[in-house]
């Protein structure tokens, strides 16, 4: 996951930012001893999704992925990501007990059985509503792919991938 940008702790600009090394001491002291099955929600820096990093030297880390690796040694290749049995990962969560290393592909099939994927326009990438989606497909057979693509601004195969479903295909 790349770290696209950093929000204050609670969202709000005007938090104060956590004392120096406040935060790696938590990380020592709490997490790492941490032992219980409840999620423990790190309550400092989070990336826009939700999951909590810590300075480490002078990199940001994802704080799931420092103790996945802690608890369960180096991940299987450097693709592996730390997978949150508990679906909490963008709430923040850091209990060991919940994290596990997992293949991309594992890790969204987690996510799609916890409901926290973000499908379509839940996605922050998405272009499209499923308003428009809907529209798109209501307009199958009665306008080509090349006018409802200009009517839309979108290529003549996204069209076709979302009227064969290729793509939006879990929307009704």
């Amino acid at each position: 996951m790349a770290i696209k940008s950093l929000r204050p702790i609670g969202g709000s600009n005007k938090q104060k930012k956590a004392a120096r090394g406040e935060a790696l001491r938590f990380y020592r002291e709490v997490v790492l001893s941490y032992d219980g099955d409840e999620c423990l929600i790190w309550p400092f820096a989070k990336v826009n999704t939700g999951y909590g990093v810590i300075g480490v030297g002078r990199a940001v880390k994802l704080v799931s992925r420092l103790l996945c690796e802690e608890a369960h040694g180096a991940p299987p290749t450097p693709r592996h990501e730390a997978a949150h049995s508990c679906g909490r990962g963008g709430d923040a969560c850091v209990t060991k007990r919940h994290l596990s290393w997992k293949t991309h592909s594992e890790n969204d099939e987690d996510k799609i059985g916890h409901g926290t994927r973000t499908n379509g326009q839940r996605n922050g990438q998405a272009k499209l509503t499923e308003d428009l989606v809907r529209e798109i497909r209501s307009l199958k057979g009665t306008l080509s792919l090349s006018k409802t693509a200009a009517k839309f601004s979108l290529s003549r195969s996204h069209i076709k991938d979302i009227h064969s479903r290729k793509t939006w295909a879990w929307l009704e």
